[in-house]
């Protein structure tokens, strides 16, 4: 998909927003059972990975977007597949702040 569908629906949530707000969606874990990506996630950000979360921010007007991924690891994707590079998140959501999941806790 056209990743400016999702860029559009992020501004429709931002315009929903009060000021000084955050908005937090997980994509899900990855189970044992095959993986269905959380909808929401999926509507925000067009990214259909496991484990990654999306933090939308407006601050005094000003609106901020990351997406934390799981950093590439060999041996997982040996067993569960690709999963993407920062350089292909941005160019599946649109979304310019990438960061690693370990990043998260201290966002």
């Amino acid at each position: 998909m056209d990743k400016q569908l999702f860029i559009n629906n992020r501004k429709k949530i931002v315009e929903l927003m009060e000021d000084n707000s955050m908005f937090v969606v997980f994509s899900l874990p990855c189970a044992e059972m095959k993986f269905v990506v959380n909808k929401n996630y999926y509507y925000v950000t067009g990214d259909d990975q496991v484990d990654d979360i999306f933090v939308l921010t407006k601050n005094n007007g000003s609106v901020s977007e990351r997406i934390f991924i799981k950093e590439y690891d060999e041996m997982f994707a040996k067993w569960n597949g690709h999963t993407y590079s920062v350089e292909e998140v941005k160019n599946k959501t649109g979304i310019e702040n990438i960061s690693y999941l370990d990043k998260f806790e201290s966002f």
